[in-house]
């Protein structure tokens, strides 16, 4: 084996397998954190589901490759994985591509649906307010309406007799 390869393995090793496991802690402690959110429409379980893929992957795609002359790799490789489970480690690779991709359309879709509702709540609200202003709108204009249609009666009872009073203190001029 050569330098090369030793890059290859460290690299495979460092990007794959420990940025799997920091995601899948990483989901897990969201989980906890966001423990009333994630609860919903059983989201959590698509989380765990995406979480687990990405371990898988990290495993498969970090841990077990080609085999070379360092350790665990010159026992534990892709020869090794054939041969103990009569599956090559590709499959075990798409079957954790797909529980990511799975996982990460469902958790969108339930995000989706949860925003609707929120929207949908929202709408319901406004147009409660709007209903409520324009109910309000008419109380006031029927108000105003009232209180011209007072004025107008008071201002004619105050002239009828104020009139009399001014016709007749003119005849008494």
């Amino acid at each position: 084996s050569s330098p090369k390869t030793l890059i290859i393995v460290n690299t495979r090793f460092f990007l794959c397998f420990i940025s799997s496991v920091i995601i899948f802690f990483s989901v897990k402690k969201y989980l906890i954190l966001e423990k009333e959110k994630t609860t919903k429409f059983k989201i959590k379980t698509f989380f765990n589901i995406f979480g687990l893929g990405f371990l898988l992957y990290g495993i498969s795609a970090g841990l077990i490759i080609n085999q070379t002359i360092y350790f665990p790799l010159n026992i534990i490789n892709t020869e090794f994985f054939l041969n103990t489970f009569s599956v090559p480690i590709q499959f075990v690779r798409t079957i954790a591509a797909f529980l990511i991709a799975w996982g990460i359309l469902n958790i969108l879709q339930i995000l989706q649906f949860e925003h609707n509702i929120e929207i949908n709540t929202l709408l319901k609200e406004s147009n409660k307010i709007k209903n409520e202003i324009i109910t309000k709108a008419s109380e006031l204009e029927k108000a105003s309406k009232v209180k011209d249609q007072f004025l107008a009666n008071v201002t004619h009872e105050l002239k009828t007799p104020l009139n009399s009073i001014i016709g007749f203190s003119d005849i008494l001029k």
